[in-house]
C-alpha cells in the first residue's frame, strides 16, 4: 500500500515559493530545512507547479535507476530550451537530434582528447594567473565573476577556437553577457507563474533578443570556420565533419548551432560555481588551504605545470569532491518516471546514467589545472574575514558577493608565469624506439576493441605497434568482428570499456553473441582482457570487461594472464596500460606460445640523448624562450624602393603584451655573412672550437663546438669596429706599406673613412687579408650576439597567443666596399623564416606607448614606413572593440612611404576598419605626392592638414610617433610651428619648450634608426 508523499502548507497561488530562498547560505538548501520537518521524501507547490523532492542516498540511487526512471526536462532548464531545443543538455530523452549528437562527441570527450585540450586550459589559466599578480595585493578580486572568465574562455577556445578575451577587458564580451541574461531569465521564468509572463512584455522582448543574438553569433561563427576550414581536433569541426557511427547521419545546422551555445552554457556555469565554493571553504579552513598549497610545492614547486601532475595532486581533488558535497553548484536534477512508480551515500557528481554530463573529465581538468596553478603563483586572503556565505543564483548557484586577495608568493612569479606550461630546457633522455620491421615468419595475434570515445582504440593501435617488436603480426579490429573469425592457436587480446555498464557501440553484437554461447566453444581460444572505465559510476565500474572476462573462460578459452583495468579519473589510463602489456601480457604470451620476447628495456632505441633549447640564449644572458613562426608574407609589391615583410608567431604559452610592447628576437647572422668569416680564416664548414674553460667568454667554453655555429649564433658579425680593434689589426699587418696605410686612417681619417661607413672588424680583415690577427683574437674581440626589439604590430584582442611584426629587410650595397652587401642580421633572419621554424622571443613592454585606457579620448598617429607597426596593433585593437558594440573617440593615422601600389603597406585593412570608423588615414607618397594632396612626406601631410589634427588636439587628443629620428625631429619641427601659428607672440625657443613639455604626457615617440 503507497504512503501518501508529505507536504508543508503554502500559500494561494504562490504554493511553497518562499520555503525555498536562494538569497542566504541555506538558501537554495532550504529544503533540508523542510526535509527536517517534513522527512526524507516530500512535495513542493511552486506557482502552480507540483514538485516531487528527495534527498537520501538511498532514494536518489533508486531514482537514478535507468529502466524506471528518465531525465526529466523541466523548470529553468525547459526554458532554456527556447536558446538551445534539442541540445544535448536540454534535450528531451529519445530526441533523434540529441542521439545523433551524444553518439558523433563521445569520442571528442575521451581521455586522449581531453588531454590534447590541456595547452589550450593552460592558456587562459595563465591570462588569470597574470591579470591577479600585475593588479597586485590590494586589488578586490570579484571571485566568481573571474572565474567566470576563466571557465567561459576555456570552453570557447578548445571547443570553437573562439576567443572572448574576457581578461583583456573590464566588461565582458556581448555574447557573455546576452548568455548570462539568458539564463537568468530562464530560471526566473520557471520559478513565476505562466500568466505571469502576459505582463512582462519588455523582458519578454530582451529574452527573446538575447536569443536572437546569441544563435546569430554562433551561426556566424560556424559559417566563418566553414569558408575558413581548418585541422582542429576541437568540438566544432566534431560536430561539423563528424557522423553518427550508428546511422552515418551528419548534424544539421541548427543542431550544431544548439549545441556550441550548449558547450558554452554547460561548459562555463558549474565548473566556475565549484572554483568559486572551493576557495570559499579553503579560506574559512586555513589548514586545509596549507595543505592544499603544501602538495602543490611538493608535486609541481617552481616547475612548469604539465598534465602530469595533475595525477599527483590527491589532496586537491579531494577538496573539489567535498565542495561538491558541500555547495553543488548544480542544486539538483530531475527525473521523471517512465510509468507510475512506488518508491522506498553514494556521491554522484554531473547527473546520471546516459544522460551525465557529456563535459565531466574537461571541467575535472580543467578545475585541477586552475587550482594547482593558482596556488602555486599566490597566497591567498578573504577581503573581508568576517564574510559569511551567501548565495545567488541563476540555474546554478555560486557565492554572492565574495571577493579575496592575492598576493604573489615569489617576486618574479610573473616573469616565470610567461614560461609556465614548457620549461625552458627541455632536457630528457631520448628512448625512442625505432619502428618494428614485422618478419615474414612473424606468428599472427589479434587485438579486438570496444569503444566510444576513441582511447580503447588508441590503445588497441598501441599494443599493435609494439607488437611487431616482439615477433609478432597484430590485425587490430572492433570486437563486433571478433565472432566472424574466432582465432584458435594465437593470442588474442580484447580492450574495452563499459558505459553506463552497457558495452560500446562497436561491441554490442559481440556481447549479444558471447552471451548466446553454450558449453565449452571456445577450447583452443587464448586471451587476455583490459578494461577501462571510471570509479564514479560505482555500480557498472568495469561490468562489460568483467563478464567478457569471465564469460570467455567459463566458455573454454583459456586465460592468458589476469585482467587488467584502468580507472580515467585516477588520470593513469595509459600508464596502467603499458604496466600491464609489459608485466603481465608479454609475459604470459612468452609462456604460452614458447616465443623468445623482448622485455620494455632491450628494445632496439635512439640515441641517449641531452636535448637543450635553451643553451644558447643562456649562454648569452638573454631571457628569451622558443617561439613557433605560424605563418610571413611580404608586404611590399612590385617595384617597392624596400622589401617589407610580416611575420606571424605563436608565443611561448603564458605570455601575454598590449599593444604598443615589444618583442625582443634573438637573431642567427646571415649565411652569407658566416661563410665570408669561415673564408677570412681559412676555415672549413666542419671545423670546431674548444675554448679553454678558464677565458672570460660567454662562449660555450671545455666543449667541442662547430666554428660555423659559434660564428652565425654568438657573436656579432656586423659589429662596427672600434679605433683599439683596428689599431690591433694594423700592428698584425706584416707589409710595412699597408701597416702604415692603415695606421694613418685610423690616426686621422678615423671617422670618415672607417666609422661612419660601419666597417666590421670582419670588413677590415678582408681589406687587409696578410694580417695575422688570429681566429681566437677574432672572437674576442666581437661582441656577443644581441637581441633586436621590434613594434608588436598586432592586437592582443584579436589572438593573445599570437603576435606579428612588421619590418623592413635590410639589404643593401656596403658603403666601405659596394661591391659588398651589407645585411640586417634581425632582418634577414626573419626573412628566412618559415612557417613551423622556432625562434627565441620575448616580450619587451613599452614605457607609455599604449592606446589610452579611456577609450573615448581621441589620439594622433604619425609614422613612416614599417614605423605603421604599432599603430596597425592600435587601430586592429580599436576595430575589435567597434564591433563589439564599444563606442571609441576619433582616431587619425598620417602615414608616409613611396608610392600606393608597391610601399604601402596593410592597405586593404586599413580601408575596412576606416569604414568600421575605426581610423582616419592620411597618406604621404614620396614618390607619388600627386596621390597624396601633394605632400611628400609625413610631415608635409600633418600641416597640410594640421586645422583638423590641432581640433583633435583641443580635445585632450594623445599623440603618437614611430620613425627614424629624421622623421622624429621633422615632426617635432611642424608641432612648433603650428604651434607658433596658434599663438601669436610665442618665440620658436618656448614652441620648442611646450613640444618638449607634451612628451610622456600626451606625446610619445618610438624612433628607431
Amino acid at each position: 500500500m503507497s504512503t501518501p508523499i508529505p507536504s508543508p502548507p503554502g500559500l494561494p497561488f504562490l504554493g511553497n515559493a518562499f520555503d525555498i530562498s536562494s538569497e542566504n547560505e541555506s538558501g537554495w538548501a532550504g529544503n533540508r530545512l523542510i526535509n527536517n520537518h517534513v522527512g526524507k521524501i516530500f512535495k513542493l507547490n511552486l506557482g502552480g507547479s507540483e514538485r516531487l523532492f528527495v534527498s537520501t542516498n538511498d532514494l536518489v540511487n533508486e531514482l537514478c535507476d535507468e529502466k524506471r526512471f528518465e531525465k526529466a526536462v523541466s523548470g529553468g532548464l525547459a526554458q532554456l530550451r527556447h536558446l538551445t531545443h534539442d541540445g544535448l543538455f536540454t534535450a528531451f530523452t529519445g530526441e533523434h537530434n540529441w542521439e545523433i549528437a551524444h553518439r558523433t562527441l563521445m569520442p571528442s570527450f575521451g581521455p586522449l582528447p581531453i588531454s590534447q585540450m590541456f595547452s589550450d586550459m593552460h592558456d587562459i589559466a595563465s591570462q588569470l594567473v597574470l591579470k591577479w599578480a600585475r593588479y597586485g595585493p590590494d586589488y578586490k578580486i570579484p571571485v566568481t565573476d573571474d572565474f567566470t572568465r576563466l571557465t567561459l574562455d576555456s570552453i570557447a577556445l578548445t571547443a570553437m577556437g573562439m576567443r572572448f578575451n574576457s581578461f583583456y577587458s573590464e566588461e565582458m564580451h556581448p555574447f557573455v553577457n546576452g548568455m548570462l541574461d539568458v539564463l537568468r531569465e530562464s530560471g526566473e521564468r520557471s520559478s513565476r507563474p505562466a500568466f505571469a509572463d502576459r505582463f512582462m512584455g519588455s523582458r519578454k522582448y530582451k529574452f527573446d533578443s538575447d536569443i536572437a543574438f546569441l544563435r546569430g553569433t554562433a551561426k556566424d561563427l560556424l559559417n566563418q570556420r566553414r569558408q575558413h576550414p581548418n585541422d582542429n581536433k576541437d568540438l566544432l569541426n566534431a560536430m561539423i565533419k563528424g557522423k553518427d557511427p550508428k546511422t552515418g547521419e551528419s548534424l544539421n545546422e541548427e543542431t550544431v548551432i544548439d549545441n556550441m551555445i550548449t558547450f558554452l552554457i554547460a561548459g562555463h556555469e558549474t565548473t566556475s560555481g565549484m572554483l568559486s565554493f572551493l576557495f570559499y571553504h579553503l579560506l574559512k579552513n586555513p589548514s586545509a588551504l596549507q595543505q592544499a598549497r603544501a602538495e602543490v610545492d611538493d608535486v609541481v614547486g617552481d616547475s612548469p605545470v604539465t598534465l602530469a601532475h595533475l595525477k599527483k595532486v590527491p589532496f586537491i581533488t579531494a577538496c573539489l569532491r567535498e565542495t561538491l558535497r558541500l555547495n553543488p553548484t548544480a542544486v539538483a536534477f530531475g527525473v521523471t518516471p517512465k510509468e507510475d512508480e512506488i518508491i522506498g551515500g553514494d556521491y554522484l557528481p554531473f547527473g546520471n546514467g546516459m544522460r551525465a554530463c557529456i563535459g565531466r573529465p574537461f571541467a575535472w581538468q580543467e578545475a585541477q589545472l586552475a587550482v594547482v596553478m593558482l596556488l602555486q603563483n599566490f597566497d591567498f586572503t578573504l577581503d573581508d574575514p568576517s564574510y559569511q556565505l551567501e548565495i545567488k543564483q541563476t540555474l546554478t548557484i555560486k557565492p554572492k558577493d565574495f571577493f579575496m586577495r592575492a598576493t604573489l608568493r615569489r617576486e618574479h612569479a610573473i616573469a616565470e608565469g610567461s614560461s609556465r606550461s614548457d620549461p625552458s630546457v627541455t632536457a630528457q633522455k631520448s628512448k625512442v624506439p625505432e619502428a618494428a620491421t614485422v618478419s615474414t615468419e612473424a606468428a599472427p595475434m589479434y587485438i579486438y576493441y570496444g569503444s566510444n570515445t576513441g582511447t580503447c582504440e588508441s590503445m588497441a593501435n598501441s599494443l599493435a605497434s609494439a607488437a611487431a617488436g616482439h615477433g609478432y603480426k597484430a590485425i587490430v579490429d572492433i570486437l563486433d568482428r571478433a565472432p566472424d573469425v574466432k582465432p584458435k592457436e594465437v593470442p588474442v587480446v580484447v580492450i574495452t570499456a563499459s558505459y553506463e555498464g552497457e558495452p560500446p557501440d562497436n561491441a554490442v553484437h559481440f556481447f549479444n553473441w558471447m552471451e548466446s554461447l553454450k558449453g565449452n566453444i571456445l577450447e583452443g581460444v587464448s586471451y587476455a582482457v583490459f578494461g577501462c572505465g571510471n570509479r564514479d559510476w560505482v555500480s557498472t565500474y568495469q561490468r562489460i570487461p568483467k563478464l567478457i572476462d569471465s564469460t570467455l573462460a567459463e566458455r573454454g578459452a583459456h586465460r592468458l594472464t589476469e585482467r587488467g583495468f584502468a580507472d580515467a579519473n585516477d588520470g593513469e589510463l595509459f600508464d596502467n596500460f603499458d604496466r600491464w602489456q609489459d608485466e603481465k601480457l608479454w609475459p604470459a604470451i612468452t609462456k604460452a606460445f614458447g616465443k623468445q620476447t623482448k622485455g620494455p628495456d632491450t628494445e632496439d632505441g635512439g640515441l641517449s640523448l641531452e636535448l637543450s633549447t635553451s643553451s644558447r640564449s643562456t649562454l648569452l644572458r638573454q631571457d628569451v624562450q622558443d617561439a613557433l613562426v605560424t605563418g610571413t608574407k611580404v608586404l611590399s609589391g612590385p617595384g617597392a624602393s624596400k622589401k617589407n615583410m610580416h611575420i606571424e608567431v605563436q608565443l611561448p604559452t603564458g605570455t601575454s603584451y598590449t599593444a604598443g610592447d615589444y618583442l625582443a628576437v634573438l637573431p642567427i647572422n646571415p649565411v652569407r655573412s658566416t661563410r665570408r668569416a669561415m673564408a677570412r680564416f681559412g676555415l672549413p664548414w666542419d671545423a670546431t672550437v674548444k675554448i679553454n674553460p678558464s677565458s672570460q667568454t660567454s662562449l660555450p667554453t671545455d666543449r667541442n663546438t662547430g666554428a660555423f655555429n659559434i660564428l652565425s649564433a654568438y657573436v656579432e658579425l656586423g659589429q662596427p669596429v672600434t679605433m683599439k680593434q683596428a689599431s690591433k689589426v694594423a700592428q698584425s699587418i706584416p707589409e710595412d706599406k699597408l701597416r702604415a696605410e692603415l695606421e694613418t686612417t685610423i690616426q686621422n681619417k678615423f671617422k670618415a673613412e672607417i666609422q661612419s661607413k660601419n666597417t666590421s672588424l670582419l670588413d677590415l680583415l678582408e681589406k687587409y687579408p696578410t694580417a695575422t690577427f688570429s681566429f681566437g683574437q677574432f672572437l674576442d674581440s666581437l661582441p656577443m650576439m644581441r637581441v633586436r626589439q621590434y613594434s608588436i604590430s598586432s592586437s592582443p584582442l584579436a589572438d593573445p597567443t599570437r603576435c606579428t611584426l612588421t619590418y623592413t629587410v635590410i639589404d643593401s650595397p656596403m658603403q666601405a666596399d659596394p661591391s659588398k652587401r651589407y645585411l640586417g642580421v634581425a632582418s634577414n633572419y626573419l626573412a628566412q623564416c618559415e612557417p613551423g621554424d622556432r625562434i627565441h622571443v620575448a616580450v619587451r613592454p613599452s614605457q607609455g606607448f599604449h592606446p589610452p585606457r579611456d577609450d573615448s579620448i581621441p589620439i594622433l598617429m604619425i609614422c613612416a614606413g614599417t614605423g605603421i607597426a604599432p599603430f596597425r596593433a592600435f587601430i586592429q585593437e580599436r576595430a575589435l572593440k567597434i564591433e563589439a558594440g564599444k563606442t571609441l573617440g576619433p582616431a587619425l593615422l598620417f602615414y608616409g612611404c613611396g608610392a600606393p601600389d608597391s610601399d604601402a603597406m596593410y592597405t586593404d585593412e586599413l580601408k575596412r576598419w576606416q569604414s568600421l570608423g575605426a581610423v582616419d588615414v592620411r597618406y604621404s607618397f614620396s614618390r607619388a605626392p600627386e596621390k597624396s594632396k601633394g605632400c611628400k612626406h609625413v610631415q608635409d601631410r600633418l600641416w597640410n592638414d594640421r586645422e583638423e589634427a590641432a581640433e583633435l588636439f583641443r580635445r585632450d587628443a594623445k599623440i603618437y610617433l614611430c620613425g627614424s629620428g629624421g622623421v622624429g625631429t621633422s615632426v617635432n619641427v611642424v608641432m612648433k610651428k603650428v604651434y607658433v601659428e596658434a599663438n601669436d607672440g610665442v618665440s620658436e625657443s618656448e614652441a620648442e619648450e611646450w613640444v618638449r613639455s607634451l612628451k610622456g604626457e600626451r606625446y610619445w615617440a618610438d624612433i628607431f634608426s
